[in-house]
């Protein structure tokens, strides 16, 4: 493929920008047009699931709960963190610790320890 020229670029751009503004302009009448391709009980079902989800989004902005979900500030032993690294630096070794807390259960340890120890692979002893 030859590298464009910028006129051609720009017509390219253009062109594309020109079908982009076609078709949102006659995207709910081609939405319908594809729906109506698939066998009754499908359709049905696609169309129950859209009007579901239109349901849902009304009731969420009735009420206001459109926005982000998204942690924006911690408290943490009575000091209010809402940078990035502050949330970061009081999350990360809290998260940490509750992982590594797990490693040592028995049940992450005991269904591993059997399977390995039946293959004839023992567990290799701890240096001091």
């Amino acid at each position: 493929m030859a590298l464009m020229e910028m006129k051609e670029l720009e017509a390219e751009f253009r062109a594309a920008r020109k079908a982009y503004r076609v078709a949102k302009k006659g995207h709910c009448e081609s939405r319908i047009a594809f729906t109506n391709t698939f066998p009754a009980k499908d359709r049905d079902r696609i169309k129950r699931n859209e009007t579901a989800r239109e349901m849902g989004q009304m009731a969420k902005l009735i009420t206001g709960k459109l926005e982000s979900k998204k942690v924006t500030s911690v408290v943490y032993q009575g000091r209010t963190y809402d940078t990035k690294q502050g949330i970061d630096q009081v999350l990360i070794p809290i998260n940490e610790a509750k992982v590594r807390a797990s490693d040592d259960t028995a049940f992450r340890i005991s269904p591993l320890r059997q399977v390995l120890e039946t293959w004839g692979i023992k567990r290799p002893k701890m240096q001091s």
